[in-house]
Order: structure tokens, then sequence, then C-alpha cells
């Protein structure tokens, strides 16, 4: 995996990147073509847009997106959209559901990685429109299932011991987190950056994991997440029917 730097970039930066030329075997999709396919197909089905983020790495060859709405009777949560897509061919384009956090701008956790995956290859320029408007249908049903998982961890209560083994597995034996990732972590554990209304209980435990990981690098970004969602879901039997989440492929 590349060791370039990432930052946060605006909307016209990614825009202005120059697209691949496109080949017998790879199909690029513009960054500009899926900042609007999202935003047409969250309006479709009503959803009111009040925050953006991209992140990309420092030549702009691969990049994620983050959108968050207004959205369900949730008093914590708010639904949330992201995309990966990179012109280097190190990712393959990938979408995903989930929620955001209000109370920490920098939460985000995302529940359905790897439904929506595409190498960059045959039909994709064509079929992506249509696959994200379907895909983006399915918004109510994963973001419901998200509320519920989050109630069942405010109602599990986790002490210091406990905490330690959480992110012990996730560093050791999932590695899944990474130096970084755990020193931010043992920061927040002596003084949390937010309040989560919830101390002491597997929710508050979450919400500092994935806070940790606004650090991570943009081609790691939804598979990490992804994998720390799967971790807690797996361990807590916070969703018996969940359906199997799909990690990294090469595109």
């Amino acid at each position: 995996m590349s060791k370039e730097r990432d930052y946060v970039v605006t909307e016209q930066q990614l825009c202005d990147v120059i697209v691949p030329k496109e080949t017998k075997t790879y199909k690029p999709v513009p960054y500009c073509d899926l900042i609007r396919f999202t935003k047409e197909g969250a309006e479709e089905i009503g959803l009111t847009l009040v925050n953006t983020m991209y992140r990309a790495t420092a030549n702009r060859q691969v990049a994620t997106a983050r959108y968050d709405f207004t959205y369900g009777t949730d008093h914590e949560m708010g639904l949330s959209i992201a995309w990966q897509n990179s012109y280097n061919k190190q990712v393959s384009l990938k979408f995903a559901i989930g929620a955001h956090v209000f109370v920490c701008a920098n939460g985000a956790c995302f529940g359905d990685i790897g439904s929506f995956k595409k190498k960059h290859t045959g039909e994709i320029q064509k079929i992506t429109p249509e696959m994200i408007k379907e895909y983006l249908s399915t918004a109510t049903t994963v973001y419901e299932n998200m509320v519920s998982q989050k109630d069942k961890m405010k109602s599990i209560p986790v002490n210091d011991r406990q905490r330690c083994i959480i992110v012990g597995e996730l560093y050791f034996f999932s590695d899944v987190l990474k130096e970084t990732q755990v020193a931010i972590i043992k920061k927040e554990f002596k003084k949390a950056t937010f309040n989560y209304n919830s101390p002491d209980t597997l929710w508050e435990l979450y919400n500092i994991i994935t806070f940790s990981l606004k650090e991570v690098h943009p081609a790691d970004y939804l598979e990490t997440h992804g994998k720390v969602h799967e971790y807690f879901v797996r361990t807590f039997n916070l969703d018996e029917d969940k359906t199997s989440i799909i990690y990294s492929e090469k595109p």
C-alpha cells in the first residue's frame, strides 16, 4: 500500500485531476461523475445533505468521499454515504452506507461494506449511475440496523481491562489498528475529546476507536471502518442476521 501523505481536498480539486486514458482492460470512473451521481441519487430519495468530506493521497490518485445527511429520528446518529475510487488501479470502486455520530464530527461507522464494489473494467462506466441509485435505495434498512446495533452497544458495560483486550485484539491479532490509531485511543482513554453520553460502555469504546480512524490512509479508509464494525458485530452478536462483509479486492 502506498505511503503517500493524504490530506483533505475540495470537490473542485478532485474534479480537476486528469482522468487516466481508457484502455481495453481499464475503464476509469471520474471523481466528478461519482460526486454528481451520489448527490443526484441522494436527492432523488429525499436526503438532505449537511456535510461533505473529501480526502485523497498527495497525488490524488486515490480518493475517498463522505456525505452526511439529515435522516431518521435518532437523536445521536444521522445517515452517511461514502465512496472510494482510484485512478492508479490501486483500489476498486466501492460504496458504503453507514452513519455519522452527531457529537463527533469525525466519527463515522459503516456497516455495509462490499455490497457495491466494482473493478474498473467492462461496463462499469455505463452501469455505475443506475447501480448507485439502486444501492442508495437500501439506505433505510442499513441505517435502522445500525441504530439498533448502537442501542445494543450502549447496553453492554465495558471496564478498563476489557477495553484493553478489545483494542489489543484489533491491533495484535486482527491487524486492523496501527500504531497511530493505538496512540490516539490511549490518549482518548485518559481524556476523551467528546462526551458520548454512555460512559464505560461498548458504544463509548466503539466511538473512541472510530474517532482514531480519522488518520487512516484514503486507500484503507472504508476497509478499516468495515473491519472494525465487523469485529464489534461478530464479537458481541450485535446482529445475528447480518450478511457477510467483503473486504479488499484488487481492482
